[in-house]
């Protein structure tokens, strides 16, 4: 990895985790600022349990779905198919993201109720990165998809044949996170 990817995936890091902190109130912001406000907020807010598997299903359907197209492209490669794959991993590491929020006050709540944290801070702190390092990996595998010219057929080839690895190692990335969600969740019960 190239010493700007490492930049790029360190500054996404510490932006997640800065902002889940802040969100979960532990910097001093994002929480509701008076009585009405927290009864508004309240009323409005989805639970953090509700939130972490509304999106860790979406999760799921992403990565499944592209386990199965990785498969087909290693056999035969497709502009289209990785294309798919690629806004596939990118929405999957969105949705993952913003449910830092919830896992974050999912971690807090289970301090509070005198559980030990350490490990799911870890798997927290592990799934920052491993959102990061695909999201790095996702973003330069797409810029060469994009500027490939469909009308070009197999002379795609051999960009394709590059991207897919890539492709790959995102989709092992955000696999790993998606199992650090999962101990954080199992963990906090």
């Amino acid at each position: 990895m190239s010493s700007t990817t490492k930049w790029a995936v360190a500054v996404v890091v510490i932006a997640v985790a800065a902002w889940a902190m802040w969100q979960a109130g532990w910097l001093g912001g994002g929480a509701a600022s008076d009585a009405s406000d927290q009864s508004a907020a309240a009323a409005n807010a989805v639970s953090p349990a509700d939130a972490i598997a509304q999106n860790s299903a979406a999760i799921d359907a992403y990565l499944q779905a592209n386990t199965k197209d990785l498969a087909d492209l290693g056999k035969t490669l497709s502009l289209s198919a990785e294309s798919a794959v690629a806004a596939r991993l990118g929405a999957a590491g969105s949705l993952m993201t913003s449910i830092a929020t919830s896992l974050a006050t999912t971690i807090a709540d289970a301090k509070k109720a005198g559980k030990p944290v350490d490990a799911l801070q870890a798997a927290f702190n592990d799934m920052g990165v491993q959102i990061g390092t695909a999201s790095a990996i996702v973003v330069s595998a797409s810029k060469d998809i994009k500027a490939l010219n469909p009308a070009k057929g197999t002379a795609n080839n051999s960009v394709l044949q590059r991207t897919l690895p890539r492709l790959q190692s995102a989709q092992s990335y955000l696999e790993a996170a998606r199992a650090d969600i999962k101990k954080i969740v199992d963990g906090s019960k």
